[in-house]
């Protein structure tokens, strides 16, 4: 996952309310098309890490549900080695 896509799931982590996409684009400076091609890179983390789950809502917007007991820290680090990684493949 690229650090961009990283910041936003560390960032919806921490919300406690859904958050939309014209949120993130103005957060982030970023168009709502570029914030929904981040979104398809951060739906791929998603699925591979099973304590959390983003919930998707036309009407409401994003948020991310974690398992209960889940630490968020471990979000941070989760997120860091998915950068280490793609930083080592692309070498």
């Amino acid at each position: 996952m690229n650090a961009r896509a990283s910041s936003i799931v560390i960032y919806l982590m921490f919300q406690k309310d859904y958050v939309s996409l014209q949120q993130l684009a103005d957060l982030y400076f970023l168009s709502k098309t570029a914030v929904a091609l981040e979104l398809k890179t951060i739906e791929r983390w998603v699925e591979r890490n099973e304590n959390i789950e983003l919930e998707i809502s036309t009407s409401k917007g994003l948020k991310l549900l974690k398992a209960s007991g889940y630490d968020p820290t471990m979000l941070v680090i989760l997120t860091n080695s998915s950068n280490d990684k793609n930083q080592d493949l692309k070498r």
